[in-house]
């Protein structure tokens, strides 16, 4: 499949509560977006997983999917950012 994963994860200090936004490209087209979600550690490739099964990507569960020949392919880039708004 050849995706490319972007995710940003921020910390809300003051709540303690942990956020991420995804964006998925394929072929360099933006094909699914999640501008914010509730999530901490790799919570980020739960929500890439619900977009890609939202739009008929993926068929496999989460587990399967992380342990597929397909996810591997994937180039999955992570940031942590200071503000809400980098997001």
């Amino acid at each position: 499949m050849n995706l490319t994963i972007i995710a940003k994860k921020w910390f809300d200090g003051a709540n303690g509560n942990t956020y991420h936004s995804v964006r998925i490209y394929k072929k360099n087209i933006e094909i699914a977006v999640e501008k914010i979600a509730y999530g901490y550690g790799e919570g980020y490739l739960q929500t890439a997983h619900q977009l890609l099964r939202d739009i008929k990507k993926v068929r496999l569960g989460y587990s399967e999917w992380l342990r597929s020949k397909t996810f591997k392919k994937n180039l999955v880039l992570v940031d942590d950012v200071k503000r809400k708004r980098d997001l």
